[in-house]
């Protein structure tokens, strides 16, 4: 009576034991699962990050086109200004020779008409030193305008391969990783049937001695 008792707790207890291994198979299931959905969330973020950088880039090209609308519209204003105080100058220079003109036939002396010529020629080379200098420094700005455009040009280019170079790893190992656990899982739930095989063999066996041994009592 007393070995009836014991085999009918081993056998409640590998019915408790087979009960919690289903339980921890299952919890080990359902943390796969977590792992594989915060997997796909990072790729989507990844994804919408380079959808993210083609609108930067379009608008970036964008303002770049407006700039360059605007720098040649400021630099036709500018011309059309320079033509402009050319011929305010040159209407000027005009009166100015006139009145030294009116000056000559009626002054006496001399050192007026001389004292007139030399503010003339100070005038005129004060107009071309500043237009010298006007030119260099347009060339000037335009050459920076020029080199900024490059230099950004190329750190958005090196920021784009950067970014397609992540995302290209990114993905890789996600795969590589997904791939992984689809082997694991297919390894472990094939070791787990073996497992419950076993188990459901053995109670079986436990069952089977367990009718047995009862048969020979009675």
């Amino acid at each position: 009576m007393r070995e009836q008792e014991m085999r009918e707790k081993e056998r409640l207890q590998l019915l408790m034991n087979i009960e919690h291994q289903d339980k921890v198979e299952n919890l080990k299931q359902t943390k796969k699962k977590e792992t594989i959905s915060k997997m796909m969330v990072e790729v989507k973020a990844s994804n919408a990050q380079a959808l993210d950088l083609r609108e930067q880039k379009k608008a970036d090209e964008k303002r770049l086109e407006e700039g360059i609308l605007e720098y040649q519209r400021q630099r036709r204003e500018k011309e059309e200004n320079m033509i402009a105080e050319a011929k305010r100058l040159a209407a000027e220079k005009e009166a100015e020779i006139q009145r030294l003109r009116e000056l000559q036939e009626r002054a006496a002396d001399r050192q007026a008409d001389i004292d007139a010529l030399r503010a003339k020629r100070a005038s005129e080379e004060a107009e071309r030193n500043q237009r010298a200098r006007e030119a260099r420094e347009a060339a000037h700005r335009a050459e920076v305008v020029k080199e900024l455009e490059e230099s950004r040009v190329k750190q958005f280019r090196d920021k784009e391969d950067r970014l397609t170079e992540q995302a290209a790893a990114s993905r890789k190992e996600f795969l590589a990783v997904i791939a992984k656990q689809k082997a694991d899982e297919e390894l472990e739930r094939r070791l787990y049937e073996q497992k419950q095989s076993a188990l459901r063999d053995h109670a079986q066996c436990v069952r089977d001695q367990v009718s047995k041994n009862s048969d020979v009592q009675k």
